[in-house]
């Protein structure tokens, strides 16, 4: 089995109770009714691609066995209820190409180190709709040719660091933050 896709219904409970091999390329969950956190074997699904939890009730840490989907490119967490920090093993994740975690309570981007693994390959990242207060400075070291979209809208950031206009956006979405010109 290398794609399960149960999408669109309204499967309840707990997400452990999906049956899923280590041969899964494609995994997508999203729009259920699950209400778990995410389980810690996750991390046996090491050629996982494609991973889309959105629109659940998950809720809590993302687990640090996370780290071990080092195939990983397209990850959707949005619209649930995790709340914290990307976990330091996300450094593994070197193919990412989209993170989505809007819409969740997550107060930290992600460590200095992690973001400098994913340096070429990132070119999206959604976190609007959480809880954080600061751009951290660290992402100027991802390829301003390559990250294209940026998504902060509706958080606590208060200030803008100059190196953002070193990016060639496509997207920059900054609204309804408590910015002050200085």
């Amino acid at each position: 089995l290398t794609t399960l896709d149960l999408a669109d219904n309204a499967i309840t409970g707990d997400i452990t109770t999906v049956a899923a091999t280590n041969t899964l390329v494609t995994l997508d969950l999203h729009n259920n009714q699950f209400i778990s956190s995410i389980p810690t074997t996750i991390g046996g699904l090491t050629a996982l691609k494609n991973l889309d939890l959105s629109y659940n009730n998950i809720s809590g840490t993302i687990p640090t066995q996370m780290g071990s989907c080092v195939n990983l490119q397209y990850f959707y967490l949005n619209n649930n209820k995790i709340t914290g920090s990307l976990p330091s093993t996300f450094a593994s994740l070197t193919k990412v190409i989209i993170y989505n975690f809007n819409f969740n309570q997550i107060d930290n981007v992600a460590p200095q180190f992690f973001i400098q693994k994913i340096t070429n390959t990132l070119t999206t990242l959604y976190l609007n709709d959480n809880r954080l207060t600061a751009i951290p400075s660290y992402l100027n070291v991802l390829n301003p040719v390559n990250f294209k979209n940026l998504y902060l809208q509706n958080n606590l950031i208060s200030s803008v660091p100059a190196y953002i206009g070193n990016f060639r956006f496509d997207q920059l979405h900054l609204s309804n933050n408590p910015l002050r010109y200085t």
